[in-house]
């Protein structure tokens, strides 16, 4: 059985190490902030909202995270030791948003996994971003998945609808961390620069780590709510290669669920 988030680690170890190393700033709290980042790849010099985590890639009217959220970067947030008080109804389960099991030591560029749906929603509200979901911000409905008027992960995949896979319409197996890479594990984000697109400078949106996004087929308060089914994307390193290996697949998993090759990215707006 895969371990729950339910599970509670203490970060306490963790983010004391990452700030005694002066590895990050303490930038706040849960919440997020109003900043702006330069946007990379198709349109730089594009800025976009937020204060942390991967650079962010404009694509169309929204921007969305050009890799998946690094050890890292989710240090420095368990780092401003977060209340997991400030959480959604259907979150109040979720005491801890330390990861279930602690990254080893020399992962900083690998994406952080072992977080459950609450965890990653909440990093990207702390780094004043979103958890992807519905083009225009908020939740997408189960029914809008792989529409690109609806579902901007897809979108920033897929070119808008317009490939099968991120980097084209043909299937290359090595170009992605999938299994016929014969990786073995997530590698560090950006290490596979040919697994690009739909828009460039946004990497690894199918293979290595499986993606939580604002999409849940209910809503339910209290401690209910980590039984909630939300909806990941993009396939990871394990799975079986071809339609795990699109833009179009997904699945769900309970919003308290937790694995060794689940993470996340974030999406925001373009800042005014």
């Amino acid at each position: 059985m895969a371990p729950s988030g339910r599970v509670v680690v203490a970060a306490a170890c963790f983010a004391a190490l990452v700030v005694a190393c002066g590895l990050f700033p303490d930038v706040g709290g849960l919440g997020g902030g109003d900043g702006a980042v330069e946007a990379g790849g198709a349109d730089a010099g594009s800025a976009c909202v937020g204060n942390a985590g991967p650079a962010a890639v404009a694509v169309g009217s929204f921007c969305v995270d050009s890799t998946e959220v690094t050890n890292a970067e989710y240090a420095a947030f368990l780092a401003t030791h977060p209340d997991p008080a400030g959480q959604l109804p259907y979150c109040s389960w979720n005491t801890s948003f330390a990861p279930s099991t602690t990254p080893p030591p020399g992962s900083d560029d690998y994406p952080v996994v072992w977080v459950d749906w609450c965890d990653a929603y909440a990093y990207c509200q702390w780094a004043g971003k979103r958890l992807c979901g519905r083009l225009g911000g908020g939740a997408l409905a189960p029914g809008g998945m792989n529409d690109p008027g609806e579902d901007e992960w897809y979108v920033a995949c897929s070119l808008a609808g317009a490939r099968t896979y991120p980097y084209g319409d043909a299937f290359d197996p090595t170009a992605c961390n999938g299994p016929e890479h014969d990786a073995g594990s997530v590698l560090p984000a950006s290490s596979l620069p040919e697994c690009v697109g739909g828009t460039a400078g946004v990497l690894d949106m199918v293979g290595n780590a499986d993606e939580w996004i604002d999409s849940c087929e209910s809503q339910t308060d209290g401690d209910d709510g980590g039984l909630d089914d939300c909806e990941r994307r993009s396939g990871s390193w394990e799975d079986p290669s071809g339609a795990s290996q699109t833009c179009a697949f997904h699945r769900t998993g309970s919003r308290d669920f937790s694995d060794h090759d689940v993470g996340f990215r974030c999406c925001s707006d373009l800042a005014p």
